[in-house]
């Protein structure tokens, strides 16, 4: 599986900001994390989407355990995670679906 880049990190306690670029087919990564953290059938098919045709939009799905939110701007997608897990830990569990920029 291909790995999207993330340009930019920030984390507000339990929210957590990454940017990520825009790329063709991004939408499978996306709901192949949602899968991995647990969120509903329903929630995911919120993100099955073609994210080249969105500009200035905004999806929100949620969880037992994540609040999941996707900015979605021309260029770049703003995924908010509000989650229990410390920001190491939700780094790591995200270099499945992610490469961080150094």
């Amino acid at each position: 599986m291909s790995k999207l880049a993330i340009t930019g990190i920030e984390n507000y306690g339990k929210v957590h900001r990454y940017i990520i670029k825009k790329e063709k087919n991004m939408h499978t990564i996306l709901c192949n994390l949602l899968s991995k953290l647990g969120l509903s059938k329903n929630s995911i098919l919120k993100v099955d989407t073609d994210f080249d045709h969105l500009y200035d939009d905004y999806i929100y799905v949620g969880g037992k355990n994540h609040e999941v939110h996707f900015f979605v701007t021309q260029k770049y997608v703003n995924l908010v995670i509000k989650t229990s897990w410390t920001q190491k830990r939700l780094n790591e569990f995200l270099k499945e679906f992610f490469n961080f920029s150094k």
